[in-house]
Protein backbone atom coordinates (compact mmCIF):
# COMPACT_ATOMS: atom_id res chain seq x y z
CA UNK A 1 0.00 0.00 0.00
CA UNK A 2 2.54 2.32 0.96
CA UNK A 3 5.66 0.82 -1.61
CA UNK A 4 5.96 4.10 -3.29
CA UNK A 5 6.52 6.29 0.41
CA UNK A 6 8.73 3.74 1.39
CA UNK A 7 11.01 3.69 -1.60
CA UNK A 8 11.11 7.43 -1.23
CA UNK A 9 12.01 7.60 2.57
CA UNK A 10 14.74 4.74 1.74
CA UNK A 11 16.13 7.27 -1.12
CA UNK A 12 15.94 10.09 1.19
CA UNK A 13 17.44 8.12 4.60
CA UNK A 14 20.51 7.14 2.10
CA UNK A 15 21.60 10.53 0.52
CA UNK A 16 20.98 12.23 3.84
CA UNK A 17 23.57 9.97 5.52
CA UNK A 18 26.02 9.76 2.03
CA UNK A 19 25.98 13.54 2.39
CA UNK A 20 26.86 13.32 6.29
CA UNK A 21 29.53 10.60 6.07
CA UNK A 22 30.89 13.06 2.93
CA UNK A 23 30.70 15.97 5.20
CA UNK A 24 32.57 14.13 7.58
CA UNK A 25 34.63 12.84 4.74
CA UNK A 26 34.37 8.88 6.07
CA UNK A 27 34.42 6.52 3.82
CA UNK A 28 32.05 4.17 3.28
CA UNK A 29 30.73 0.54 1.65
CA UNK A 30 27.96 1.46 -0.48
CA UNK A 31 26.03 -1.97 -0.10
CA UNK A 32 27.09 -1.96 3.58
CA UNK A 33 25.31 1.08 4.23
CA UNK A 34 21.80 0.29 1.95
CA UNK A 35 21.91 -3.17 4.29
CA UNK A 36 22.65 -1.11 7.43
CA UNK A 37 19.64 1.09 6.39
CA UNK A 38 16.91 -1.32 5.24
CA UNK A 39 17.46 -3.12 8.67
CA UNK A 40 16.64 0.12 10.74
CA UNK A 41 13.70 0.78 8.13
CA UNK A 42 12.59 -2.83 9.28
CA UNK A 43 13.01 -2.02 13.00
CA UNK A 44 11.41 1.08 12.12
CA UNK A 45 8.41 -1.06 10.37
CA UNK A 46 8.20 -3.48 13.34
CA UNK A 47 7.78 -0.57 16.12
CA UNK A 48 5.57 1.53 14.69
CA UNK A 49 3.55 -2.11 14.54
CA UNK A 50 3.90 -2.33 18.24
CA UNK A 51 2.72 1.14 19.37
CA UNK A 52 -0.41 1.50 17.11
Amino acid sequence: MFSKHLDAYKKYQLEVVKLLLADANVTYDLQELICDLDEVIIFETEFARVCC
